[in-house]
C-alpha cells in the first residue's frame, strides 16, 4: 500500500485539575486509524470512513486527507465503546465505485493501549464477497478428511490476535459461514486468498504450505471438480517472523456449490517441516486473514434487508415527545419487494411500508411523535426496536440481521448527605454529599445543589454539580461535593439539602446538633500530623464526667483514635476505649467506665491514633476545660516528639 501522509502524531495530554466541590471524572481515548487501499492495492486518497458501534447505534465519520489514504477517529472508552463491542467500519472511495462493509469486534488489549492502530482497510468491487477466518470449530457439513475444522464469517473478522496451530503434515479446512440457503453458482475469475503464518523453528526456511479452494454439500462430501483451484507458496521469512501468504494464480472455472453445501479452503503444512506452523486470523496491526471471490456476482441473487443508520430525537422534551427517523438498506445482490417496517415503544407497535429496493437502495423515513413514560422499573429510559421486513415475506440471504434497537431518555438524580462533620467543635461544621444519575441521559452542566438551614426558603449557599453522563442500568453515576463552613448558633441545625436539573428537584433533610455540657477541648490541630501513640498529662480546671473522645481530622482524611487509655493510680481512676471501625461513629471513642475528673488533679493519658489526626504542636497548653501536657509522642514511623498534643475533645454523651 502506497502510504502517502508523511507523518500524523497524536498527543493525548491528560492533566488532573483540583475543582472546588466537585470531581468529575475524565474520558479517555480510544484511537482508531489506518490507511484505505484500492483493489489493486494503490492508496485511495480522501476515502469515506464512517464506523458504527452496533450495540448502541451510534455513528461517527472519521477524519480524512485529500491529499492521503489515511483516515483517523478519536472516540471515549466507557462512553463510546468497551472491550467486546462490535464496530462496523463502512468505507467507500470518493467516486463511490470501490466499498467495504466490515465488522469487528474490540479486543480487551485494545482498550488497555488506548486504540486500534493501523487499521488498514482494502476496499472491494461491488459484487464481490469476502470470508474472513477465525479459530471456532465448524460443525457438520465438514469434511470428513480434514485434520482441523475451522469457520470462516462473511463480513465479520475474527477476534484480533487470535490464531491457531497447524502441526506439519496436517490440514486445516476453513469452511464458509453461513451455509448456503440455495444453489450458489460463482463463475470463473481469479479468488484471493490472503492469510498470515508464522514458522517456530529456524530451519523451517524454505518450507511451502499449499492453498486448495473446495466445495463440499449438505453431507460434507467433496463437491464434482474439487478442488477447483490450488497454490504452493514458499515461506521467505526467517523463523518466528509473520509473514503474509497471498496466492497469485488461484484461478476456478464456474461452479456450483449446492443448497447446504460449502465454500471451504484446505490450508496444508509442509510435511517436510519438523514443527507447527503458526495461522493468524487477524494479526495485531495488519489486515485479517481472508477469501475473496471473483468480480462477478454469483447466480442465487438474493436481497437482504438491514436497518442501516437510526436515530431517536425529541420532538418536546417537557412532553415526553419524540420521533424516530431510519434507514433500511438492502445489502444483498438481488432485488427486495415491497415490505413492512415494525417500530417497537414501550409494547406498542407501529407499523410501515417500505417499497421494492435495488441492491444497494435505502429507504429512509421519519415517523412519530411517540410517548415515553419514565418511571423507575425502565430507569428513565425507553428501549425502541426497529424491524425491517417485520412479517418475512421478503426471502432473504441473512434472516436473522433485520432488527436494530436505540433509546432515548432523561436524567434523574438523587441527592444524599454523606457526613457533616465539625471543622471547630460546636461552631462550625460542613455537608458532604453525593448527587447520583440513576437515569437514561446525562444530565447538563446547569445542574445545582443547594442547601437550606432552619427552614429558611433562600438558600444559604448552591453548588454546581458537573455533568454526569448516562449511567449503565443499575450503576449510577454520581459525584461529590462539600457545603460550608457553617456556624451553629444554637444547639442544632436542620439541614434540607436539594439538588435541581431540568426534568425535577430532589432533597433530603438531616438535623445535626450536640447536647452542651463541660468539656476538656484541646480545639483543632494544625499540620502536620501522623498517626501514633501520645502520652502525657492533663489537669482539668473544673470537675468534669466524661464517657466519650473525639478525634480532629486532617480534612478529607479518616483520622481517628484507635486506643484510649485515661488513669490515676492514687485515685483508683482508669477507663479505657477501643475504636469499632469504619464505617460507624468513626471519630468518637467510648470510655468506659465514665470517669469523673476532678479540678486541679493530674490524669495521666495513652492515646493511639490512625490514619491523619489532627495535632497541636506544643509542649503544654491551657485548653477549654484546663491544661494539657505532652510527655512523649512517638510516630508511626518511630520518631519521638515532646511537643505533640493530640487534638482531642472529652465529654460526656448520655446516649
Amino acid at each position: 500500500m502506497n502510504n502517502r501522509l508523511f507523518c500524523t502524531i497524536l498527543v493525548v495530554a491528560i492533566c488532573t485539575m483540583s475543582i472546588a466541590h466537585v470531581a468529575v471524572a475524565q474520558e479517555t481515548p480510544f484511537v482508531i486509524t489506518g490507511y484505505v487501499s484500492y483493489v489493486n492495492g494503490t492508496a485511495c486518497d480522501d476515502p469515506g470512513v464512517t464506523v458504527t458501534n452496533t450495540g448502541t447505534g451510534k455513528r461517527w465519520p472519521a477524519e480524512n486527507y485529500s491529499v492521503s489514504n489515511y483516515y483517523r477517529l478519536v472516540l471515549a472508552k466507557g462512553t463510546d465503546l468497551d472491550a467486546g463491542a462490535i464496530l462496523k467500519f463502512e468505507v467507500t472511495s470518493p467516486d463511490g465505485s470501490q466499498s467495504k462493509i466490515v465488522e469487528s469486534s474490540i479486543a480487551q488489549v485494545e482498550i488497555k493501549e488506548g486504540g486500534r492502530f493501523e487499521y488498514n482497510i482494502s476496499l472491494a468491487l461491488p459484487s464481490q464477497q469476502t470470508w474472513y477466518f477465525t479459530d471456532n470449530t465448524a460443525s457438520a457439513p465438514i469434511y470428513a478428511g480434514a485434520d482441523y475444522d475451522k469457520i470462516m464469517t462473511k463480513g465479520t473478522e475474527g477476534g484480533m490476535g487470535t490464531d491457531m496451530s497447524l502441526i506439519h503434515g496436517k490440514r486445516t479446512w476453513l469452511y464458509s459461514d453461513p451455509i448456503a440457503d440455495g444453489d450458489v453458482t460463482f463463475p470463473a475469475g481469479a479468488w484471493n486468498v490472503s492469510y498470515w503464518v508464522k514458522t517456530v523453528r529456524d530451519d523451517e526456511h524454505g518450507k511451502s504450505v499449499t492453498t486448495k479452494l473446495h466445495g463440499i454439500d449438505s453431507t460434507g462430501a467433496e463437491l464434482s471438480g474439487s478442488p477447483y483451484a490450488e497454490e504452493t507458496h514458499d515461506l521467505t521469512s526467517e523463523a518466528k517472523t509473520v509473514e503474509t501468504v497471498t496466492t497469485a494464480s488461484l484461478n476456478t472455472v464456474a461452479f456450483t456449490i449446492p443448497a447446504g453445501g460449502r465454500l471451504a479452503i484446505e490450508l496444508i503444512w509442509d510435511a517436510d517441516a519438523q514443527s507447527d506452523l503458526v495461522l493468524y486470523c487477524n494479526p495485531k496491526g495488519e489486515h485479517a486473514s481472508q477469501v475473496t471471490s471473483p468480480t462477478s456476482d454469483p447466480s442465487n441473487l438474493m436481497p437482504d434487508l438491514v436497518i442501516a443508520n437510526q436515530s431517536v430525537v425529541w420532538v418536546d422534551r417537557l412532553s415526553r415527545t419524540f420521533n424516530v427517523t431510519y434507514t433500511v438498506k438492502n445489502d444483498g445482490n438481488g432485488i427486495a419487494s415491497a415490505s413492512k417496517t415494525n417500530i417497537s415503544v414501550l409494547n406498542s407497535n407501529f407499523e410501515y411500508s417500505v417499497p421494492a429496493l435495488s441492491p444497494g437502495e435505502t429507504y429512509t423515513n421519519t415517523v412519530g411523535p411517540f410517548d415515553a413514560t419514565f418511571d423507575v422499573s425502565n430507569h428513565y429510559y425507553v428501549t425502541i426496536a426497529i424491524c425491517a421486513d417485520y412479517y418475512k415475506t421478503v426471502t432473504e440471504s441473512d434472516e436473522a440481521n433485520n432488527c436494530a434497537t436505540d433509546g432515548i431518555g432523561i436524567p434523574y438524580l438523587n441527592i444524599s448527605i454523606e457526613s457533616v462533620d465539625w471543622v471547630e467543635l460546636n461552631k462550625t461544621y460542613n455537608i458532604s454529599y453525593e448527587v447520583l444519575n440513576s437515569g437514561g441521559a446525562a444530565s447538563t452542566n446547569v445542574t445545582r445543589a443547594y442547601v437550606y438551614i432552619d427552614g429558611n426558603t433562600n438558600a444559604s449557599v448552591t453548588d454546581e454539580v458537573g455533568v454526569m453522563p448516562k449511567p449503565p442500568i443499575d450503576n449510577p453515576t454520581g459525584v461529590t461535593g462539600l457545603f460550608g463552613p457553617f456556624t451553629m448558633t444554637g444547639t442544632s441545625d436542620t439541614l434540607s439539602v436539594c439538588v435541581e436539573w431540568e426534568e425535577g428537584k430532589n432533597c433530603v433533610e438531616e438535623v445535626f446538633g450536640y447536647q452542651a455540657t463541660s468539656v476538656f477541648d484541646t480545639g483543632t490541630g494544625t499540620y502536620p500530623g501522623i498517626s501514633g501513640t501520645h502520652n502525657g498529662t492533663l489537669i482539668p480546671d473544673e470537675d468534669i464526667v466524661v464517657n466519650r473522645l473525639y478525634t480532629y481530622a486532617c480534612a478529607g482524611t479518616g483520622g481517628h483514635t484507635e486506643y484510649v487509655r485515661i488513669w490515676n493510680e492514687s485515685e483508683n481512676v482508669d477507663g479505657q476505649g477501643n475504636w469499632s471501625g469504619y464505617p460507624s461513629d468513626y471519630r468518637n471513642v467510648t470510655i468506659s467506665p465514665a470517669l469523673t475528673l476532678l479540678q486541679g488533679h493530674t490524669y495521666n493519658y495513652t492515646i493511639k491514633t490512625g490514619s491523619y489526626p489532627q495535632i497541636v504542636h506544643a509542649k503544654s497548653k491551657s485548653v477549654t476545660g484546663g491544661t494539657i501536657t505532652c510527655t512523649e509522642f512517638t510516630d508511626t514511623n518511630g520518631k519521638r516528639y515532646t511537643n505533640w498534643i493530640p487534638a482531642i475533645r472529652l465529654f460526656y454523651d448520655e446516649g
